[in-house]
């Protein structure tokens, strides 16, 4: 089977267009979303509208989380200084497309074979605000996995593409579509934006598990010009992190 696993959109419409565009080329049986499809950018109702059309599977993210009930920003670790973009999104999009999100799941199990099943999340399974990194230790990894076995964990979130072990299962990250982060933003630094669309293609063999990271070109151009153009209150600070202001 060969599974398509992409993350944290962020209402990117031109990256998630290259990304799909992508994926088409190189024939994937199924296609996961791993949650955070509109925040922060500059196009949130034409990428929820995309991503309607696509036949995917679709996990929780915190930013959607939020979208659904604004009242849950806190709760869904939103920095204060996005929130009016949050706002912003919330203003930008309808019933139609908030009921979308609602059907999103917080975690989605998938048996593949007697050798492998797959558990995607986008935090974690524990939480979708949990950070799963290179440096993450192995004893937080138990907090944030307790009770949940699988040979391949895969979730998003830090937007950043990982392969790593945990005890004897494969953990994946695909990165990001919208926001591929350089490093983890720590407080106070620029987490240095790709100029670049993220995401995973696994392919699962009877017992051969191949996995693939892809960083898919896109225009950039396009995309600035559409922050310049909108009243995002994310806009100052997106052309900031991507070098033009």
């Amino acid at each position: 089977m060969r599974i398509a696993f992409i993350s944290d959109i962020h209402g990117s419409q031109f990256a998630l267009e290259s990304v799909l565009s992508d994926i088409e080329n190189r024939k994937v049986d199924k296609v996961i979303c791993l949650g955070d499809i509109a925040t922060l950018g500059s196009q949130p109702k034409k990428t929820i509208e995309i991503l309607q059309a696509i036949e995917a599977d679709f996990v929780l993210g915190n930013n959607d989380e939020a979208i659904i009930d604004y009242q849950k920003a806190n709760r869904s670790n939103i920095p204060k200084e996005l929130i009016p973009s949050l706002e912003w999104t919330i203003s930008r999009i309808g019933t139609n497309e908030i009921d979308f999100i609602k059907t999103f799941k917080n975690e989605i199990d998938l048996h593949i074979n007697n050798n492998t099943n797959i558990l995607c999340y986008h935090g974690s399974p524990k939480s979708n605000i949990d950070k799963v990194l290179y440096t993450t230790t192995e004893k937080n990894l138990d907090k944030m996995f307790q009770n949940k076995l699988a040979s391949i964990y895969v979730g998003g979130h830090v937007h950043i593409q990982m392969k790593r072990y945990y005890k004897e299962s494969l953990m994946i990250n695909p990165g990001s579509v919208g926001f591929a982060f350089k490093q983890f933003p720590m407080p106070g630094k620029d987490p240095n934006l790709q100029t670049w669309a993220e995401y995973a293609i696994l392919d699962v063999y009877k017992k051969v598990t191949i996995i693939e990271m892809y960083q898919v070109e896109f225009d950039i151009q396009r995309t600035i010009k559409s922050y310049e153009n909108s009243d995002n209150p994310m806009k100052e600070l997106y052309l900031k992190h991507i070098g033009i202001k």
